[in-house]
């Protein structure tokens, strides 16, 4: 099951989010900016998607999205918020969607089942018959295949090589 961090200071609304989420997804509530980053750099592990307030004591939704950037560039992030004077803005930190409060939950849906299609497909993957058995090497993950006689060499995004033992 996907798990969502919810990140916001208003109780009413992180509940409510809470409540339209948890049949299909594992929630993951959070109280403020500052918070959700301690949590991911403590080594939790990180979310498929970050449903982030815009404004929040402290570290606003803004500033914790270029935060979270610094730290992992490619976690979605939805901003729910009752300003929409942001939305311009959250274009800097690639968000995949800005939406306000109150929530409406049919489109809060289709936000929601848009973005699961995506999710969808980075999960794509194909077993491969390595020298330690078989393994399974998800698409996202592939910068680049090499032929090399039998045997395919693939280079992940993070550097390393797997060589897969079929032509």
């Amino acid at each position: 099951m996907p798990k969502i961090m919810i990140v916001d200071d208003d109780i009413t609304s992180l509940s409510m989010a809470r409540a339209i989420l948890e049949s299909e997804y594992t929630t993951i509530p959070v109280r403020s900016g500052y918070e959700a980053l301690r949590l991911l750099a403590a080594g939790a592990e990180p979310p498929d998607l970050i449903l982030l307030d815009m404004i929040m004591p402290l570290l606003s939704g803004m500033d914790t999205a270029r935060e979270l950037r610094q730290h992992d560039p490619h976690v979605p992030i939805i901003f729910l918020t009752s300003s929409p004077e942001f939305a311009l803005e959250s274009y800097e930190v690639r968000t995949f969607w800005y939406l306000l409060k109150p929530l409406d939950e049919v489109r809060f849906h289709a936000v929601l089942d848009s973005w699961y299609e995506v999710h969808k497909a980075s999960m794509a993957h194909f077993a491969a018959r390595t020298d330690s058995g078989y393994q399974a090497i998800y698409f996202q993950d592939v910068e680049y295949l090499e032929a090399q006689n039998k045997n395919v060499l693939v280079t992940l995004k993070d550097g390393s090589v797997i060589s897969i033992k079929e032509p």
